[in-house]
């Protein structure tokens, strides 16, 4: 109780200073009639669907609002709505990249915060610290394009997934991380962030000023508001060194990793009372994964171990890998999404992996890192065999173990997999509210690549076998990753999250008319 008085005492204080957004509301068939998304035919969007295909939602509406302002009125409107009559939800949709029904409910209305909300800020140089302000539905590679070259520098974000087609919104609504080794999640990389609470009020949170909505609208679903803008903490883009090791069994691999953590210095951040950063000292390693074997003969065994150390010199070109769609007008990226369904197919993998290795050993900056060709891959997917991803996150000394049992799985339920990295992923007892990492231990986190057909049949077998992954990773003091298939039980999420308690005290808190839901909600906690 004390938590909620200091929550919402904080929070009020900062409504002062803010006005509502309106003084009559518009209904939500006012709202979709005015101002939803239509077909070229001239009628209503009605369905919603992510990049899985699993999830696809009959809506009221898809609205993409054109200003902040436009985003405060529509919520303002569903929130007094929602005060006297039948509960009218909002999802938030970006890339829809998300895979778990995250970003719609049954006949809810969706805002599609990448159509319009997608300006990117010069950056700020400031006590020695650059940032930029970008609005919530900007792909990170129209973040890249700005900062890439800048007053005579190039800069880079320093957290994102290990490709840039995502939101940065999306990306802050999932607390997701990437392959850097020092930062961890990507609340680690935020200055501040504007967002829409569920009365329609705009305020902003940071570390400094509501903290607890910091901590909870970062990997906080789309639930306590719409982000609709976030100031991104930057660092130079250094050029980098790369280490490229091959080893023989999951256990080496764990021995070269604990030596490399053994020797290599921490990250450490040092903010004032203002969350602003101090000082940072910086560590010499900056991305630290590995990529496992996908070839029958030594699948899941074998890999490559990538680390790459920061060089005091910086590209200032900015160069950014290019990434075109697959044409004949662009031949290396037709040749990438052959490969890439050959491998989807389990055909020529070693060879394959072995032209992925190449690659990642030209990636000598951290830009080329974060902007590796994505477009030939995401279309090489199907409608009838779409792209899915899972992840797990294990304390680093068990995974020999876990991945015993997804090779167990993958084996016996005849299922391709196309990719399959092992990431560092840094303890931290300074993360969001609902965190998959680690207060008290390292991890490593297992990315999962995989495409099978839908139907009943294997969706119900992926089920099971899904469940039994994430029995083992409790088993083994690990969590499983949210934004993905609501194929494990909720009794599982309880297990896996024992935060999601508190973290739905919050959410009923701030948001007692139910202005904001998903699917994903309404499964796990609703």
């Amino acid at each position: 109780m004390r938590y909620f008085l200091i929550y919402i005492s904080s929070i009020l204080i900062t409504l002062s200073t803010n006005t509502i957004a309106g003084t009559h509301y518009k209904t939500p068939k006012e709202l979709c009639i005015t101002m939803g998304e239509k077909k070229e035919n001239g009628k209503a969007l009605e369905t919603i669907n992510d990049v899985s295909v699993l999830n696809e939602t009959t809506v009221s509406c898809i609205i993409a609002p054109k200003s902040i302002k436009d985003v405060a009125n529509i919520v303002w409107s569903v929130n007094e709505w929602n005060k006297e009559n039948n509960k009218m939800h909002i999802g938030i949709a970006g890339a829809k990249h998300s895979q778990g029904g995250h970003i719609a409910s049954e006949d809810g209305i969706v805002l599609d915060i990448k159509k319009y909300l997608n300006k990117v800020e010069n950056p700020k140089f400031n006590n020695g610290l650059w940032t930029v302000k970008v609005q919530s539905g900007a792909l990170w590679s129209d973040v890249h394009q700005v900062i890439r070259q800048f007053k005579g520098t190039s800069l880079v974000n320093k957290v994102q997934q290990s490709s840039s087609p995502f939101t940065v919104g999306g990306s802050l609504s999932v607390n997701a991380h990437g392959r850097s080794f020092s930062y961890g999640a990507m609340i680690n990389s935020i200055e501040r962030f504007t967002i829409v609470l569920p009365d329609g009020t705009i305020t902003s949170a940071s570390r400094a000023e509501n903290l607890p909505l910091f901590k909870d609208a970062i990997g906080g679903y789309g639930l306590f508001g719409v982000i609709v803008d976030v100031t991104l903490e930057l660092q130079e883009n250094n050029y980098l060194q790369s280490q490229i090791v091959s080893f023989d069994s999951l256990e080496e691999y764990i021995d070269l990793l604990t030596d490399t953590l053994d020797r290599t210095p921490r990250h450490k951040i040092q903010r004032d009372e203002l969350g602003t950063i101090e000082k940072e000292d910086i560590s010499p390693t900056t991305f630290l994964f590995a990529s496992l074997a996908l070839d029958s003969n030594n699948f899941l065994e074998k890999g490559t171990s990538y680390i790459y150390q920061k060089l005091d010199s910086v590209d200032k070109t900015g160069f950014i890998n290019p990434d075109p769609y697959p044409s004949l007008f662009s031949l290396k990226s037709l040749i990438i999404k052959i490969g890439f369904e050959l491998k989807r197919k389990g055909l020529f993998v070693d060879l394959i992996q072995i032209a992925q290795k190449k690659l990642e050993k030209n990636q000598n900056t951290r830009l080329k890192l974060l902007s590796p060709p994505i477009n030939p891959i995401l279309s090489a997917a199907s409608h009838n065999k779409p792209d899915l991803l899972q992840e797990y996150f294990i304390p680093v000394k068990e995974m020999p173990k876990f991945i015993n049992h997804i090779k167990e799985v993958f084996t016996k339920n005849d299922i391709t997999l196309t990719n399959a990295t092992l990431r560092f992923i840094p303890k931290s007892t300074d993360s969001s509210l609902l965190t998959y990492e680690s207060a008290t231990a390292d991890q490593l986190s297992i990315v999962l690549y995989f495409s099978m057909e839908l139907n009943q049949k294997n969706i119900a077998k992926a089920k099971l076998w899904t469940q039994f992954l994430v029995d083992k990773s409790i088993e083994l003091k690990g969590r499983y990753y949210l934004p993905y298939q609501e194929w494990p039980s909720k009794e599982q999420f309880k297990k896996a999250y024992p935060a999601y308690k508190l973290f739905k005290a919050h959410k009923i808190e701030i948001d007692p008319n139910e202005v904001f839901s998903n699917k994903f909600y309404q499964h796990y906690m609703n």
